[in-house]
Formats: C-alpha cells, sequence, structure tokens
C-alpha cells in the first residue's frame, strides 16, 4: 500500500532519476498492522556501498511515501532494512511532518534524527488575501519591482541561450557561499524538456534579465526547485517578483499548497519567511554509520 503519491513519484519523474542522476527506483516494505506499507526508495552504488534514500538527496521528494502513523516497531524494522540495504554506504527517509519517535539504543548507533522545515503557503484563501498575509517588507518589495519596470514573463520553450544564461547566473549565486549548484546544467535541461510540469520565468527590466525562477507543480502541490538573481537584480528585488509571479501563476492553476523548499540559511529563511507561509517540520533520519555521513563530515570541514 503506497499512502502518498506526488509527481516526484511519477514515471516521467522516475525517467529523469535514472537518466540524469543515475538512481535506480527501489520499493522496501514492511508489515504495520496487518497491511503491507511500501516505501519507494531511490539507489545508487559507490563503488561497494550503495546510497539509499526516500529521497536520497538530489531526487527532490519532499517526503517519503510511509505516514507518520507508521507504528514505531515497523519504522524500526524500515530504518534497518535501508541500513542492511545501504551496506555502509549512506540510507536515509524525510517525513511530512516531525514524527515523535524516539530510536532504541541499536538505532541511535547507527541513525541521528533531526527536525527539517520548510515554508508552505496555503493558495486556497483568495489572492487578495494571500496578499495580504505576507509581511509589509514583501509586500514593499513586490510594489519597488514593479515601480522599477521590471516585468516577469514566463519561458515556454526554453533555447539552449536561455538555460546558459540561468545556470551561469545560478553558479554566481552559489559561489557567494563557496559552493556549486546541486546539479548540472544538464539536470535542469532535463526538467524543462521532459513532461513534468514545470514553471520557469525570468525577471527582466526592458532587455537586461536580472533572475530566473524553476518550479514544478500538480493538480495539488507546487515545489520552488531553483532561483538566480543578479546584484542588480537584488536592488531591484527581483526575486519577490518572481515568488509573487509564480503564487499568482499556481493560484490560477487551482494548485493548493506552493512549498517554497527547506530552510537553514538565515538571510534565504527571512526570505522565505515573509510570503506569509507556514513553518512545517519534518523528521529525518539518516545513517552516521555510514562512508556517506562520514564524507559529509569532512566536507564541512574543509
Amino acid at each position: 500500500m503506497i499512502t502518498r503519491c506526488s509527481l516526484f513519484h511519477t514515471d516521467c519523474w522516475s525517467s529523469l532519476m535514472r537518466s540524469c542522476l543515475k538512481y535506480r527506483p527501489k520499493d522496501l516494505t514492511v508489515k504495520d498492522n496487518g497491511k503491507n506499507i511500501t516505501l519507494r526508495c531511490w539507489e545508487r552504488d559507490l563503488f561497494i556501498f550503495r546510497l539509499i534514500g526516500s529521497p536520497l538527496r538530489g531526487g527532490f521528494i519532499p517526503c517519503g511515501e510511509i505516514e507518520s502513523s507508521l507504528s514505531s516497531g515497523s519504522l524500526n524494522k524500515l530504518l534497518l532494512k535501508l541500513f542492511w540495504r545501504s551496506r555502509g554506504g549512506f540510507a536515509e527517509i524525510t517525513f511530512g511532518e516531525s514524527v515523535p519517535h524516539t530510536l532504541p539504543p541499536l538505532l541511535r548507533l547507527i541513525f541521528k534524527k533531526i527536525e527539517k522545515y520548510t515554508f508552505l503557503i496555503d493558495l486556497k484563501p483568495s489572492i487578495e488575501q494571500i496578499f495580504a498575509n505576507m509581511s509589509q517588507r514583501a509586500r514593499n518589495m513586490i510594489r519597488k519591482a514593479e515601480k522599477n519596470n521590471v516585468s516577469v514573463s514566463t519561458i515556454h520553450q526554453p533555447t539552449e541561450r536561455d538555460l546558459l544564461v540561468f545556470y551561469s547566473m545560478l553558479e554566481n549565486t552559489f559561489a557567494k557561499s563557496g559552493s556549486r549548484p546541486p546539479h548540472r546544467m544538464s539536470f535542469y535541461r532535463a526538467i524543462l524538456k521532459s513532461n513534468v510540469p514545470s514553471l520557469f520565468l525570468c525577471a527582466q527590466q526592458g532587455y537586461e534579465i536580472y533572475g530566473f525562477s524553476l518550479f514544478l507543480y500538480d493538480k495539488t502541490e507546487a515545489f520552488y526547485i531553483a532561483g538566480t538573481s543578479t546584484i542588480q537584480g537584488n536592488k531591484l528585488a527581483v526575486s519577490s517578483l518572481l515568488q509573487w509571479s509564480a503564487i499568482q501563476e499556481f493560484k490560477r492553476y487551482g494548485v493548493k499548497v506552493y512549498d517554497l523548499g527547506g530552510g537553514g540559511i538565515q538571510s534565504i529563511d527571512k526570505f522565505k519567511r515573509s510570503f506569509g507561509g507556514q513553518v512545517v517540520f519534518r523528521s529525518s533520519f539518516f545513517s552516521r554509520l555510514s562512508i556517506g555521513y562520514l564524507l559529509m563530515r569532512v566536507k564541512e570541514l574543509l
């Protein structure tokens, strides 16, 4: 029994995971109160090890398909299945909400539990009410961009030049924090050429491009995938107008919830929080007794 399904569990998305990230789908099943509960995972090999998760990092699945009501005993069995399947490589699972689960002593040696969070905007109220729910700063930034004649347009069929400009700008954005985009340009190209519903927005003043945003959506939810802007674009508040334009589009599409993505960086959290969304915590379990966790810690120290 699969308890949750979104665009990240469709055949189109599975095809992208296989072709772009070299991930393989793997279903793990446990019995819970007499019912078979199936968890869709993604995995890839790393030498003799295996990386497995729901989601596996980079796959964008916001949470696993397992309901938080899963019994403690069944969750423990599932975590052990994930660990043995990983061969000591890396295993993780993230729930759609906070799970009040305390790991038993043995699993505490293997797994670490953390609370992640994201920002969800309810799109069911009127567009006027959604705008009113935003902070005064967010509303002012939107008006500032509009006053400076910033326009936002949808790129329905991105050219290679569009992708190059977007990705170059994205690289510059990540370089400010000494990091790189989570995916290669080929991954974003594949998304935009696939049948996965996407919204690709461009902000410009005249002929000058100052920012981009990429979103995915289905009938129920929309997800913020990537966004970037130039230094001048930041001065013109193009990121705020891009978000507001996306919200209006999703409202027209009949989408119910907009997920701005996880937090963690103070300045980005402040920006996302300003749009009036609800902070939702999500429990995540990942194997610290693994080569993957060791490599992450080494990267943090470098």
